[in-house]
């Protein structure tokens, strides 16, 4: 700003001062010439004068007042000099004039050009030629010799004050544009000339100010849907470089923000997802599946295109664990109803072929048309317990009411009074009414499925005891029995469908592997809490805790 501020102030002053100083020349020149002239008039008068008058004529001496005066006889005789230079003057055009026409003048500048020397000749009545001439300085003369000095120091006291002045109106004028506010320009009224400037920063300001306010909004919405995700969302640049991660991309990959900024690869490396990044750079769509933590993910990288080209890749994880849990499970449901419909379809065609085929003896009749029905009836339990797990599965709308568990309980346990009779099995039901909200008839299949298994795994001569309580705003029922047990390994999984401990024990007792599976369901569609203690060879006791009303 200073050299902008300078170069100007400091040339438009020297080339003032150099016009100024050329006027100034030219005129004082004009002056100067006016004035030699009069005054070379007036001394051509009185020395003419002199020359004219006899009683003067040998007096005639006059005074070297500057002029030289010189006086030639007709004939070209140099009769006076005041120069005391004898020269041929008849050859110069202003004596000429004069000897012919009565006067001449004549004027040319010296040989360095620094003087003008102006003469002038008259004739005098004797026919003699007085010549005076006078110098003066010329134009270039006055330049050189006065106008150039002066000149030369006014342009370094203009070079001195330019600097001076710049610095400061620089300084000034920087010290004010910096100390405009850019937020609010316009109430910086410092120059006018800059108003324009300041309005256009202003309305910028307003522009700028409503894309960041879009580009805010938009930032928000952006982190308040990728931060609710469950899946894992992250946004590739160029290099791969970590864009945007979202916290459940950085829970999935154990990371956290601070790698933003680096490459996927120091986050996770994997063969077959770096595989599917090159796809989406590349413009196609690419998926893989991943085993992290124990669980399973489905990535899924797709190309961010702009202007038709691709700029980035916005890869997503999906968590398939429990998807792909429940495809196994029924995967294995299928082959488990599968086997389990074969196995009392081929007893039932086995025993149907041979008494088709005769090969019964009639007294043996009666027992084959009994297994005939006991594997119908196993067929048919099976069934009905297929489609309950159906519609628990499906969260089936059952209507619900007040239950008394224990009221259920005694029902259930006249149910399978003549199986525990069988056994000479005890039955004991104790505590309180312990009134749930609840679907009756899953409740009973609950109640139903625990006391059956009591009385079907108990030894020979055991009991099972019921109790129902509430206490603490939960309500309790506990089925606990003397029987087998269950081995620790096998607790964890006795829930599952088809899954039995001792298949041949569970198969001769009449058991379809589901009544537990059942009894999982129907607590969780209650959201009841199950929990078991059991010991080999001592007995096991199964809780469900419902919640109050």
């Amino acid at each position: 700003m200073r050299r902008k501020i300078f170069w100007p102030v400091f040339l438009t002053a020297a080339a003032f001062i150099v016009i100024c100083s050329a006027v100034i020349s030219a005129v004082l020149s004009a002056w100067l010439e006016a004035s030699a002239r009069e005054r070379l008039s007036l001394q051509m008068d009185m020395l003419s004068s002199s020359f004219e008058l006899p009683e003067n004529a040998g007096q005639a001496d006059p005074a070297n007042d500057g002029f030289r005066i010189t006086v030639i006889s007709a004939g070209g005789e140099v009769l006076y000099d005041s120069a005391g230079i004898d020269d041929d003057y008849f050859s110069y055009e202003d004596v000429r004039q004069a000897a012919e026409t009565g006067s001449g003048e004549y004027e040319y500048n010296t040989e360095n050009a620094m003087r003008l020397v102006i003469c002038r000749s008259q004739r005098l009545s004797d026919g003699s030629v007085l010549r005076v001439c006078a110098q003066q300085l010329s134009v270039w003369g006055i330049l050189v010799l006065i106008a150039l000095p002066t000149a030369l120091t006014a342009i370094l006291l203009a070079l001195i004050a330019s600097l001076s002045a710049s610095k400061a109106v620089s300084y000034s004028i920087s010290k004010k544009i910096n100390g405009i506010n850019l937020d609010t320009p316009l109430e910086s009224d410092e120059y006018d000339e800059i108003t324009p400037l300041l309005t256009r920063i202003e309305r910028n300001n307003r522009r700028v100010r409503r894309r960041v306010d879009k580009l805010k909004r938009r930032r928000s919405e952006f982190y308040a849907v990728t931060e609710g995700m469950t899946e894992g969302l992250i946004l590739l640049g160029k290099d791969n470089i970590i864009l945007s991660i979202n916290k459940s991309a950085e829970q999935l990959f154990d990371t956290d923000d601070s790698c933003k900024g680096q490459n996927i690869l120091t986050v996770y490396r994997s063969t077959a997802m770096q595989e599917i990044i090159d796809k989406a750079w590349l413009g196609e769509h690419g998926e893989t599946a991943l085993q992290i933590s124990g669980r399973e993910y489905r990535l899924s990288a797709s190309p961010v295109a702009s202007d038709g080209e691709t700029t980035g890749v916005c890869m997503l994880a999906f968590d398939i664990t429990d998807r792909a849990q429940a495809e196994r499970m029924r995967r294995e449901f299928t082959a488990n109803v599968s086997h389990e419909l074969k196995t009392p379809l081929h007893s039932i065609m086995g025993t149907a072929e041979l008494m088709e085929n005769g090969l019964v003896k009639p007294e043996d009749a009666q027992h084959f048309i009994g297994s005939i029905r006991r594997e119908a009836q196993h067929l048919v339990a099976l069934v009905n317990d297929i489609i309950r797990l159906s519609q628990l599965d499906e969260n089936t709308d059952f209507p619900k009411e007040y239950v008394s568990l224990k009221e259920l309980s005694e029902e259930v346990v006249s149910v399978l009074s003549d199986a525990a009779a069988d056994k000479e099995i005890s039955v004991e039901i104790s505590g309180s009414d312990a009134v749930v909200f609840g679907v009756r008839r899953l409740i009973y299949e609950i109640i139903y499925n625990l006391c059956d298994n009591a009385v079907k795994y108990n030894v020979q001569g055991g009991s099972v005891k019921v109790v129902t309580e509430e206490r603490d705003g939960i309500v309790r029922l506990t089925v606990s029995d003397t029987g087998i047990g269950i081995p620790k390994e096998y607790q964890s999984r006795i829930f599952e469908r088809f899954y039995r401990v001792d298949k041949s024990h569970s198969r001769a007792t009449g058991g379809t592997g589901l009544g537990l599976s059942i009894v999982k369901h129907a607590v969780e569609y209650h959201h009841a809490r199950l929990s078991m203690v059991s010991d080999e060879g001592k007995g096991t006791a199964i809780t469900v805790e419902f919640p109050k009303g």
